[in-house]
């Protein structure tokens, strides 16, 4: 830190992110009337320093060395270690605390409760909480100050700090202007509790609010422990993947490669190379050797995806592999031994594949040792809210913070999600970029679902709502759940046509 050029004190950055401004509250306080009360975030960044503007979505910026950071009549400049001694900083504003180990887990504040939580990750930087817009927290209680309280992810937990709040932040029913939470405790600013959890991993890729869905995370779970062949099941879109992951990440390859391959996206001609690679000049175009998917995912996970496009050329040669777990690749008269576990899906019926002489019935034994179905976004409505929010939440960094109202819910509800979840996604977010507010109204649904296409139940001709209701044997909610709307929704839709 220099003040008109002249040497101040030095700042050590290690892992661990610092607050600049005129706020008391911050790591390196400036007193400089001209200067904002939290003006920098300064971080380590993959081997050099980024700076933030704190706020919602903050945009790293390089700080070369020996460029200061001007800061009214002070600023800061980036120094190499062993340079010049200044008078070093002994007796920081925060506590000191350890910093994040870098295999350790990464808190999440949780706000809300059930399918209405909003649950932000608290990585490297600083997370400001508040009614202020410019938060990276933003909470609609009347009772939380435009800029409440800072929290930071130590190793642990989270260290929390007052800024001057009016209502004051609470710990375990104690008044603090510093302290510390564990993971599993609870903060309470205004009238809103913030519960700090442990990241959970299936989250990354899950969420499960369904009980078809916990029932699949906890067979999932099982079989993981298992270095068998995993075959899943289940329409397009629907989570398969997540799945896959899921069995990587608690299975005791976690810390080894997963690596996923669709089998419908390759060529013909180059799916032999694509899963077992290839020599240099094995074929015209073969400019240098390629290592196949097999060979890249040794020790680890292979997920083959749609496994049920592979010509049958290619099928014999991966019941070849599953039988030695060796591969040779095009070109090469040697064998090479991998070591891998092999998760395959499909969204085909691959028995009815068999039946037909479209899909070997050996090669289906081999990859179908453990089976899981996925099932359609249309079958676990319960799943819709948590994932429009969890959608929501993913884009908040660009966007801005949105929620759904209950009339954006309902129309979110009486759509039957051909595409599942990746469709969802993709409404949801087309929603939240057009959205003019931060709660997204019926209104902004229509417009996406609209946009993207989709078919809506309730648009459908009379002559096809008959029908469907007649193929149930005249049963509105069994028609309902097959549509996936509500019964009152397609009771009121025949009312309206009889009118």
């Amino acid at each position: 830190m220099f003040y008109r050029n002249e040497p101040l004190r030095d700042f050590p950055l290690s892992r661990r992110a610092l607050e600049v401004g005129r706020d008391r509250s911050c790591d390196i306080v400036v007193h400089d009337a001209s200067v904002p009360d939290r003006a920098w975030v300064v971080a380590p960044a993959g081997g050099t320093v980024a700076c933030y503007r704190p706020g919602p979505r903050p945009r790293p910026r390089h700080l070369p060395y020996d460029r200061p950071l001007v800061l009214g009549q002070h600023s800061l400049v980036r120094v190499r270690d062993g340079g010049d001694p200044y008078p070093s900083l002994t007796d920081p504003v925060t506590d000191r605390v350890a910093p994040i180990q870098a295999n350790g887990g990464v808190p999440v504040v949780s706000v809300g409760v059930g399918a209405d939580a909003r649950r932000i990750r608290l990585d490297d930087l600083p997370v400001h909480v508040g009614s202020s817009p410019d938060n990276g927290l933003v909470l609609s209680d009347r009772t939380v100050s435009r800029s409440h309280c800072r929290l930071l992810a130590v190793e642990g937990g989270v260290a929390v700090r007052d800024l001057g709040s009016r209502n004051g932040t609470w710990i375990n029913g104690v008044r603090v202007e510093c302290g510390r939470v564990s993971i599993g405790g609870k903060i309470r600013v205004g009238r809103t509790d913030l519960w700090i959890l442990e990241n959970d991993p299936i989250r990354e890729d899950l969420v499960v609010a369904s009980s078809a869905m916990k029932g699949l995370v906890v067979e999932a779970t099982r079989y993981a422990r298992l270095s068998w062949p995993v075959l899943i099941e289940g329409p397009s879109g629907a989570g398969k993947e997540g799945i896959a992951r899921l069995l990587h990440r608690e299975s005791s390859r976690a810390d080894r490669p997963f690596v996923a391959v669709n089998a419908g996206a390759m060529a013909p001609d180059l799916v032999a190379s694509e899963l077992f690679g290839h020599t240099k000049g094995a074929f015209t175009g073969a400019a240098s050797s390629h290592r196949g998917v097999f060979e890249q995912a040794h020790g680890g996970v292979l997920f083959l995806d749609e496994v049920g496009e592979l010509p049958l050329p290619a099928q014999a040669q991966l019941l070849r592999v599953l039988e030695t777990w060796e591969v040779r690749p095009v070109g090469s008269e040697a064998a090479i031994a991998v070591d891998v576990r092999l998760l395959c899906a499909t969204h085909r019926d691959l028995r009815a594949m068999v039946r037909r002489g479209a899909f070997r019935e050996d090669l289906y034994f081999r990859m179908a040792r453990l089976t899981l179905g996925v099932a359609p976004l249309a079958q676990r409505v319960e799943d819709i809210a948590p994932l429009a929010q969890h959608f929501l939440d993913g884009v908040a960094s660009e966007v801005g913070p949105r929620t759904l109202s209950d009339g954006g819910l309902s129309a979110l509800l009486s759509y039957h999600w051909p595409g599942n979840v990746r469709e969802l996604r993709n409404v949801v977010c087309a929603a939240a970029v057009a959205s003019a507010g931060e709660v997204l109204e019926a209104m902004d649904v229509e417009r996406a679902l609209a946009a993207s296409g989709a078919e809506r139940p309730v648009d459908r001709t009379p002559e096809q709502m008959t029908a469907i209701v007649a193929q149930y044997g005249g049963n509105l909610s069994a028609a309902a759940r097959a549509l996936g709307v509500p019964r009152t929704t397609l009771r009121d839709r025949f009312r309206r046509q009889r009118a």
